[in-house]
């Protein structure tokens, strides 16, 4: 990984090997308060209660085997037009179509199939987007949740079956080089890490994208009305002590009477902002 200091913050641009372990991730710290809203609300005993941290490991893989199969769908997309020379210049001006403008150009006889015609690439995507997610966690997660910030190394060590869809598409597309030769071999190679930085470019959102960093915090902000009747207090529920969430419940009513006897008053809120900023943007040497 090269790194450099630009004039706004520290940037870093990763090996192909560095992207593809995080390939089908947001980032390769994913905060946990964004992705579970009552997270921060949570005891770090709550947190790290085995029933509640494996949730979080499942639904975190289970996102990235969903984002795997859609970028195996693209470059499935991409290579199809190369190798039919499809009419693509009428078809958007993405990145991807561009790579499929200028490859389907260099690359003259693309093999889709080995010598005898069979075992297609990516042939069986279909039964493969059917029938992989994620596997519950059956041992216990021996990580302690102590932040917010949850590296993407530690999911990917459960071995689930992202790992195995990561598998599926670098295995194709070994396969995609094995079957062709000469210049067009050549092209290919060059084709495939443009196509994993771009694609991967797509779904990676850095953590200093301050806009975006705004929105969630308004989403998940306290300010938020939760329904204690119904008892909308998050992602996993079920996991909520009972006997605290009537309790609460209880003296909440108890305000609310208090209040509409005695005034009509509503107070001002200041919202606090989050002044925390973990930088650690990727900028694509690759694309436009």
């Amino acid at each position: 990984m090269v790194t450099h200091v630009s004039d706004a913050h520290l940037v870093s641009i990763w090996s192909t090997l560095k992207i593809l372990k995080l390939l089908g991730s947001s980032n390769d710290y994913l905060q946990l308060n964004y992705l579970f809203y009552n997270f921060t609300y949570l005891t770090n005993k709550e947190i790290n209660n085995q029933k509640f941290k494996k949730k979080i490991f499942e639904n975190i893989i289970q996102e990235r085997i969903s984002n795997l199969k859609q970028i195996a769908i693209k470059i499935q997309s991409v290579i199809q037009k190369i190798k039919y020379k499809d009419d693509i210049k009428t078809k958007g001006s993405s990145k991807l179509t561009k790579l499929s403008i200028e490859f389907a150009e260099k690359i003259k006889d693309l093999k889709i199939t080995d010598k005898n015609g069979k075992n297609e690439i990516f042939e069986d995507l279909d039964k493969i987007t059917k029938s992989i997610f994620s596997k519950s966690i059956s041992k216990d997660v021996e990580y302690e949740i102590n932040t917010r910030f949850l590296e993407v190394d530690i999911v990917r060590e459960i071995n689930n079956n992202d790992n195995l869809m990561t598998f599926y598409i670098i295995n194709n597309l070994i396969k995609l080089i094995d079957y062709n030769d000469g210049i067009d071999k050549t092209y290919i190679s060059f084709l495939i890490p443009l196509l994993i930085h771009n694609i991967f470019e797509e779904y990676y959102v850095p953590l200093n994208n301050t806009s975006l960093r705004r929105f969630e915090y308004k989403v998940n902000s306290k300010a938020i009305v939760q329904d204690e009747n119904i008892h909308v207090v998050g992602i996993y529920q079920e996991l909520v002590n009972e006997e605290e969430l009537n309790s609460d419940t209880k003296k909440e009513s108890e305000y609310d009477v208090n209040e509409e006897t005695n005034a009509l008053d509503v107070d001002d809120y200041d919202e606090e902002e989050d002044d925390f900023y973990y930088d650690n943007n990727y900028t694509d040497s690759y694309g436009e």
